[in-house]
Formats: C-alpha cells, sequence, structure tokens
C-alpha cells in the first residue's frame, strides 16, 4: 500500500500485483488501482467529518511504502504501539501485522503546519473476505448516468436535433433593480 502524507492528509494507493503504487495515475493502470484521498474537515469542523480509511486484512503482514510530498509528517497508529516519521525525498517501507479486527485511529505526530490536527486516519483492519468485497467495490466503476431529460418547452414533445427550444419564465412580485 503507498502511503502519501501530504499537508495536511492522507492518501492511502492500493496497486495491483506487478504495478508500482506510483505508477497508478499512468493512463495504462486506469481502474486497476484504488486510491483513497484525505480531505480535511471544511473550516476545521469535525462534526460531520470522516478521516481517510486504510483498509487491511487481519493477520497478514502488509507493506507501507510511505512518502511525504512537503514537510515531515509522522505515521502513528497507538493501537500498534508504532511511529514512523516519513521524510520528503526519503521513502519508508515498513510491515505490519494486525492480529485483531476492528478500526484503529491513526494520526500524524509530526508537527506539520496549521492543520496539522486535521491529519488522521483509520486502520480498518478486517477478514481477508471483507478486505476482498471492499476492494472489489472500490475497483467497481461507477453506473452509467441516465439519459438527459428532454429539454423540449412543451410536456411530451419532442425535439429534432439543432431545433432550438424556447422556454418561457415569469416572475412575480420581484423587484429589479433598474438603476
Amino acid at each position: 500500500i503507498g502511503v502519501v502524507a501530504y499537508q495536511w492528509q492522507w492518501q492511502f494507493v492500493y496497486a495491483p500485483e506487478g504495478v508500482r503504487w506510483e505508477d497508478c495515475g499512468a493512463p495504462e493502470n486506469k481502474g486497476a488501482c484504488v486510491t483513497v484521498i484525505g480531505v480535511p474537515p471544511p473550516g476545521g469542523d469535525r462534526t460531520d467529518w470522516q478521516p481517510p480509511q486504510m483498509h487491511v486484512p487481519v493477520d497478514e503482514t502488509v507493506e507501507l511504502q510511505m512518502h511525504a510530498t512537503d514537510v515531515i509528517h509522522s505515521f502513528y497508529v497507538p493501537a500498534f504501539l508504532y511511529q514512523r516519521d516519513i521524510t520528503p525525498r526519503k521513502d519508508q517501507v515498513i510491515q505490519f501485522l494486525a492480529d485483531r479486527e476492528g478500526t484503529f485511529r491513526g494520526q500524524c505526530t509530526q508537527f506539520c503546519g496549521l492543520l496539522h490536527q486535521a491529519m488522521e486516519f483509520e486502520v480498518v483492519v478486517e477478514s481477508r473476505d471483507a478486505f476482498n468485497a471492499w476492494l472489489a467495490e472500490e475497483l467497481t466503476p461507477p453506473p452509467t448516468p441516465s439519459p438527459a431529460p428532454s429539454t423540449s418547452a412543451e410536456p411530451g414533445a419532442s425535439q429534432a436535433p439543432g431545433e432550438t427550444v424556447t422556454i418561457k419564465i415569469s416572475a412575480q412580485g420581484i423587484a429589479f433593480d433598474t438603476d
């Protein structure tokens, strides 16, 4: 899993076998990778905010390839008793094994700027089946959108290609500035 730390969030990149996480943006890998991108809480309000989640299978060794794009960050999951600094231009590779299922809070512990407090994430440790189901769901493209509604002015009328449609709009009780 590629872990990218940047001011002021996290990104988790899941690449398929044989593809480097750094190459997930290449056109030939479109649709093959899953990328979870964290977004800081708007205005710092965490009321309805969800930190980004990194999903991992339980009882399996997971390798994290960690990269910082701007300043020093620190990957820390208190429940795992593990912390690692991530320095720009000096990537870190770590491995860990989570031995119980659950959702565990993580955070950056290196002051990295004004929104440092927003650098939270969660590690979701789940069964291999649940992990595979999550990955498959994330890789499933969204459904094709429905066709655009008719733009004809009259209900039930059809419009020929290239035909101009005129829509009459009126408003009552509206005062307009005439200066």
